[in-house]
């Protein structure tokens, strides 16, 4: 397999494995995050056009003057991304950007249309040239307009409300217990590793990385702690983002375990039971996504850009 073929498809799977932490991330810092590749990013809710449920991505946004708009570059891989096909499908889209929430409608530019478009988009992201680089051509270009929801700004923000209500998923008591128990032991380990308070956890010092046992706590709290912290939040208050949030827990926990083990060369006896609530918490989001409600098309659950 050629070198550029094989960093492309390693890139778009980065890209892909990473959607549902960007799209968290995105949303806990109200897009934010993004401002630190000095880009700016937009969440995509779109249709599936085979299975009609909700698809949700993140990718760069460009602006030129009023317009906004998107590329459908895939890493520049031959095929294009699914978000594409959904798009052509169903041109509404729910997005969110910083910190509003739009409803949208995706039009496809001509070659032409899109060749104007391409200077400005290398000028905020010259990156991108090796995505045509790699495929020959220019990407697929959105232009993403307001979609008019036909009611009065009142109206609008009370649409909004009701949305978010219905969208919502029903209190997940299990799921909120679990993360909670796995924040609270990530919080003690963390608070006893970089105190050396732990008897059991003050031999590994000399293999912690810089040897400091509070950057160890610091990093197990971060990386643990806080995103059970919020998946517990979540899945108690009933909150729609509570399966992602799960998704993400679940993920990192796993990450942390194989990492630990990678590290220190040992595992404690309650990593399996750690692992097994890991992989429940993904699953258990995975499940809640796959049995969410499609957007209601008879009442918009946002605004449209104004």
């Amino acid at each position: 397999m050629p070198s550029r073929e094989l960093k492309t498809r390693i890139e778009h799977e980065l890209d892909t494995r990473s959607v549902a932490l960007g799209v968290w991330l995105y949303r806990r810092t109200g897009g934010r995050i993004t401002r630190l590749w000095r880009r700016r990013g937009i969440v995509l809710t779109t249709t599936g056009r085979r299975s009609g449920r909700p698809r949700t991505v993140l990718v760069q946004v460009f602006q030129h003057g009023n317009d906004l708009f998107v590329v459908a570059a895939n890493s520049g891989l031959p095929r294009r991304p699914g978000w594409y096909f959904n798009l052509m499908a169903e041109p509404r889209v729910v997005a969110e950007l910083d910190d509003q929430r739009l409803l949208l409608r995706a039009e496809r530019l001509t070659a032409r249309q899109a060749a104007e478009r391409w200077p400005h988009v290398l000028a905020v992201a010259p990156d991108y040239a090796r995505y045509a680089h790699r495929t020959g051509r220019i990407p697929p270009i959105f232009l993403l307009v307001p979609e008019p929801v036909g009611q009065e700004p009142t109206q609008r923000v009370e649409a909004v409300s009701a949305a978010s209500i219905t969208a919502g998923l029903r209190r997940r008591p299990a799921l909120a217990a679990t993360s909670a128990a796995v924040a609270v032991s990530a919080y003690g380990c963390a608070v006893g590793l970089a105190t050396g308070s732990d008897p059991y956890l003050r031999h590994l010092t000399g293999r912690l990385p810089f040897r400091s046992p509070l950057v160890g706590g610091l990093a197990l709290a971060v990386v643990v702690g806080l995103p059970h912290t919020v998946a517990a939040r979540d899945a108690w208050r009933g909150d729609a983002r509570s399966d992602q949030s799960a998704m993400v827990a679940g993920s990192l926990l796993c990450a942390w375990l194989l990492a630990e083990y990678a590290i220190l060369r040992e595992c404690s006896f309650l990593d399996p039971l750690y692992g097994a609530a890991g992989v429940g918490l993904v699953l258990a989001g995975r499940h809640g996504r796959k049995e969410a409600p499609s957007w209601p098309h008879d009442q918009p659950p946002i605004a449209s850009r104004s």
